[in-house]
């Protein structure tokens, strides 16, 4: 936000709303390199070349409807223990 506000005082008084729209979108590139450079655990790089490839985000949602199958499934099974009082 910072970023955005810095970069907006500068261009809005000359390009108006296009200025602010630049300033949002230069601020989001800004604030996505500094969070890829401060990475330590290596997985930012990932996700970026996970953005550029299809591929790779297909297989993500492969992982997740698999994951959410067997949530589910356990969601809605019930687990009765034997010789249960009512």
């Amino acid at each position: 936000m910072i970023v955005n506000v810095a970069i907006n005082i500068f261009l809005i008084p000359g390009y108006g709303g296009i200025g602010a729209a630049i300033a949002t979108v230069a601020a989001y590139f800004t604030v996505f390199g500094v969070l890829l450079l401060l990475d330590k655990s290596g997985q930012g790089f990932l996700i970026t070349k996970k953005m550029f490839n299809p591929i790779l985000v297909l297989s993500d949602i492969k992982q997740l409807n698999n994951s959410l199958r067997i949530f589910t499934s356990k969601l809605f099974t019930k687990n009765v223990m034997p010789n249960e009082q009512h």
